[in-house]
């Protein structure tokens, strides 16, 4: 579980050594999260094509492998909008927001946060000294800030989504 991985990178990230190591482990657990957060995206699209005559070789290679990020709109929603369509993506989010009011919002923001954050750590070395990396986050932070919060929030969506796609096919 991500959560085991990112509280024991966290126990690194404290321990006295060389004055690197804390950035190389900020770095590393960043990437952890960001990886779990793709592959549960690549997961609840193959649970919401199921059942739907997609054949999960299709969903593979047209909707999970051509997409790179976890953005929201560019990545996240494009991805639900093609296996269901956009008009039931549009269902999804009013029932989801009815639901968790805010939560669609934090969802947004907690996506393009983790993306900034990926982005400057992954496109630099980590001994640069860009102002963007002059501040590095032990991995409990990223564990309380958005770990936490974003499986939640993720929870709550996969449900409304779920039920979305059993209306639409009869379950």
């Amino acid at each position: 579980m991500v959560q085991d991985t990112l509280n024991l990178l966290n126990k690194w990230f404290t321990e006295e050594t060389a004055p690197e190591r804390p950035k190389l482990i900020s770095k590393l657990a960043l990437l952890e999260l960001c990886g779990w957060l793709e592959n549960w995206m690549d997961d609840f699209i193959k649970e919401l094509s199921h059942d739907q005559n997609c054949a999960i070789e299709f969903i593979d290679a047209s909707v999970i492998k051509p997409n790179h990020g976890f953005n929201y709109k560019e990545n996240f929603r494009t991805m639900i909008a093609k296996i269901m369509g956009e008009y039931c993506v549009t269902i999804v989010e009013r029932r989801f927001e009815a639901a968790y009011p805010g939560d669609l919002e934090r969802l947004k923001n907690y996506l393009g946060q983790l993306k900034r954050l990926r982005n400057d750590f992954a496109h630099n070395q980590y001994n640069s000294v860009i102002i963007t990396q002059a501040h590095f986050q032990a991995p409990s932070i990223l564990v309380t800030n958005f770990y936490q919060n974003l499986a939640q929030i993720l929870a709550n969506f996969r449900l409304v989504a779920l039920q979305v796609r059993g209306e639409l096919i009869g379950e």
